[in-house]
């Protein structure tokens, strides 16, 4: 009967230790963690007719012009009242 005993701990044992390392086996890997990156800033397109008369807010923008460079602008408004700038972004450019 005793070695019943010892049979049936044994038996146990083995199969919870069987099923745990089945069990660890199936653990998922770490993930990278989630690195969450900005949409880039929408372009606005100047139209005309072009502002004539723009407030005085300070609200800076980055404009492009048609050569191709760039200026940070008081405002979108100012920004388009210039007939070289073609669009521009909601932030002052960097430096």
């Amino acid at each position: 009967m005793k070695t019943l005993n010892v049979q049936n701990r044994l038996t146990r044992t083995s199969g919870f230790l069987f099923i745990s390392v089945v069990l660890s086996a199936c653990e998922k890997p770490a993930e990278e963690p989630h690195v969450i990156t900005p949409p880039p800033l929408a372009v606005e397109r100047c139209t005309d007719p072009r502002p004539e008369l723009c407030t005085m807010n300070y609200d800076p923008v980055c404009a492009t012009h048609n050569n191709g460079n760039r200026t940070t602008e008081a405002n979108n408004c100012t920004a388009c009242a210039t007939a070289t700038v073609e669009h521009y972004s909601m932030e002052a450019c960097a430096e």
